[in-house]
């Protein structure tokens, strides 16, 4: 996948426990660990300057990547918007899968581990 991006200036909390100011082209956005036959959040952001980022969309090689919009307790407010991503592995799957979730120009690959 080759796909260009550009900074952004607006600052966003991205689980686990991280902020970024802006990204370079074709991120990493890190590894995670889920079981086989569970939906897992594997990623969450929220923006106590103002509205969710711009997720466009996001998908995986094997399982499936849906974006849900929660809340939780970040910025001092107990119900601040949170944008999640929830990652299902196919049934019976274990091994490496990649996800991809997208900005309106920016992408990013989340390594997969399903066990």
């Amino acid at each position: 996948m080759n796909c260009k991006a550009l900074a952004f200036g607006l600052v966003f909390a991205f689980a686990p426990e991280a902020c970024f100011a802006g990204q370079a082209p074709e991120q990493n956005a890190g590894q995670v660990t889920v079981k086989t036959g569970t939906s897992t959040v594997v990623r969450r952001w929220w923006n106590c300057k103002g509205d969710l980022p711009a997720v466009s969309s996001a998908a995986a090689s094997h399982g499936s990547m849906a974006l849900q919009v929660s809340s939780g307790n970040h910025c001092g407010k107990p119900n601040q918007p949170v944008l999640q991503l929830v990652y299902t592995p196919p049934s019976g799957f274990k091994g490496q899968d990649d996800g991809f979730f997208y900005y309106t120009r920016w992408s990013y690959r989340l390594s997969i581990t399903v066990e």
